[in-house]
């Protein structure tokens, strides 16, 4: 049976919502909302609850994902029980059933964990013949015999995938496409740690020699299932671009106000335009980039240009300042003081306790709207 270490949090969700003080408002948007809705505009109105919900998203996510869920069926899940309990009060005021209903969906999101063998290609790499092991990491390019041992079974693989260099990683995981996922991280890691030891030793060299980057995984599990499946293949991690006419969207977002114009047109101050620009610079490689983490940090940035002007700050903290003064310049009611420093302590935690993968889709879409007032 699977046990929660966040349980008591999503019981505090729960209980959260068959007490809400406007429930037959509640009750009336979920009877509404069948599926799961956009997470943007999720319980948006009851800002509580709603509060609760991604709190609890948040912890499962940390506990969860990638290993035994992925993030949307998370979300998912997590809202369907939701939705049945409020809808439900009735029934699930008794402690027992409760229980009982907590249980079925943490067996449901936390299902025992398998051993997998992850291969990743590396794009723009090559060792040659020679290996590289780094603890429990291996660099190797695949031979035809290491394939066959794979039992991958179709020779098309053996064509498209010899000669590669791969990162071999060893991960445990609930289902077979979770372990495409859950070992990425490591992979990364360690191309990071590579470029740089590369770098290190050849300042000479230019930088595009290093620009290296996951592609297509392979994932097959440790002990051969007697039925279902054997291997999987993945895609690169990487999003592919969406071409769509865009024309009317940008002509609408420059005729709001025209704050855009009236930047581009140099009709404010140089040093408060050269801080909004490269604010507007952080802004957009918080956009492009894929680690939710690292979207986070990119947004703090560029709040702390924009309201942090001094040189010196000994008497407050940095996140309490841009906290407080986010609240005054934006006059933004759906944003408070200790709504927004939480949300920036996330940053230090990253930055100062060296932790990744903390930050929640919630976060950053929060933050980016908080930011997006300026």
């Amino acid at each position: 049976m699977a046990e929660l270490l966040c349980r008591s949090t999503i019981e505090k969700l729960l209980k959260g919502g068959i007490n809400y003080r406007d429930y037959k408002r509640l009750i009336q948007y979920l009877k509404s909302q069948i599926d799961a809705p956009i997470w943007d505009i999720a319980l948006v109105w009851t800002p509580e609850v709603r509060e609760k919900f991604w709190y609890a998203m948040g912890e499962l996510q940390r506990e969860l994902v990638p290993q035994y869920i992925d993030m949307n069926s998370l979300y998912n899940k997590l809202w369907g029980l939701f939705r049945e309990v409020v809808l439900n009060k009735s029934i699930y005021q008794d402690s027992a059933a409760l229980k009982s209903k907590m249980s079925d969906f943490a067996n449901e999101v936390k299902k025992p964990l398998v051993a997998y063998e992850v291969l990743y290609a590396i794009k723009h790499f090559s060792i040659g013949k020679r290996p590289i092991k780094l603890g429990n990491v291996e660099i190797f390019e695949l031979t035809e015999d290491y394939l066959r041992s794979l039992e991958l079974g179709q020779s098309l693989i053996g064509e498209k995938w010899a000669g590669k260099p791969v990162v071999k990683i060893m991960v445990e995981a609930a289902e077979i496409g979770n372990a495409l996922e859950a070992g990425r991280a490591m992979a990364e890691s360690t191309l990071h740690l590579l470029r740089v030891a590369v770098r290190k030793e050849s300042l000479a060299e230019p930088e595009y020699m290093l620009l290296w980057e996951l592609g297509s995984s392979i994932a097959v599990p440790c002990e051969k299932p007697r039925d279902g499946t054997t291997w999987a293949i993945g895609g690169d991690s990487k999003i592919s671009p969406l071409t769509k006419n865009m024309g009317d969207r940008i002509a609408k977002s420059l005729s709001d106000t025209n704050i855009w114009n009236y930047i581009i047109e140099n009709e404010i101050p140089e040093d408060i335009k050269r801080r909004v620009m490269r604010a507007i610079e952080w802004i957009s490689h918080s956009i492009t980039g894929e680690s939710l983490d690292y979207k986070l940090v990119n947004l703090c940035v560029a709040l702390e240009i924009l309201l942090l002007p001094e040189e010196e700050r000994k008497e407050f903290s940095k996140g309490a300042l841009i906290a407080l003064r986010q609240v005054l310049v934006g006059q933004n009611t759906f944003c408070e003081p200790k709504g927004i420093l939480n949300i920036y302590k996330l940053r230090n935690t990253i930055i100062h306790g060296g932790y990744l993968n903390i930050t929640s889709r919630s976060d950053y879409l929060h933050f980016l709207h908080v930011v997006s007032l300026f």
